[in-house]
């Protein structure tokens, strides 16, 4: 495999007022892509024990409508860095505790 640099570019977030663009890397042919996929099979199976993750971006839409709300103001917010402060000890820790020991890693 020819491993390449990240390719980085930007696209226009259409939908703001001011078009900020929005950064993407492209991390297909990094020495670190394969590694990522493996991982990525390997952490699938543990994906239904994760309490607070959506998988499409209309579900959060589909619960918050059925909450009935009076009298208060609904706000949303852009969130960044969203990795940025995960304490990596504790995030290995609980992919640890997760993993089934009798399950064997290909």
């Amino acid at each position: 495999m020819v491993f390449s640099k990240s390719i980085f570019y930007r696209l226009p977030k259409i939908h703001k007022t001011d078009v900020p663009l929005k950064p993407l890397f492209a991390y297909i042919n990094l020495p670190t892509y394969n590694l990522s996929r493996y991982l990525a099979k390997i952490l699938k199976p543990y994906e239904s024990v994760i309490k607070y993750g959506m998988k499409h971006p209309n579900e959060l839409n589909d619960i918050i409508t059925t909450i009935p709300i009076e009298d208060e103001l609904m706000a949303s917010f852009d969130a960044c860095s969203f990795f940025a402060n995960i304490p990596v000890k504790r995030a290995l820790d609980i992919i640890h505790n997760l993993l089934d020991p009798n399950i064997e890693l290909e």
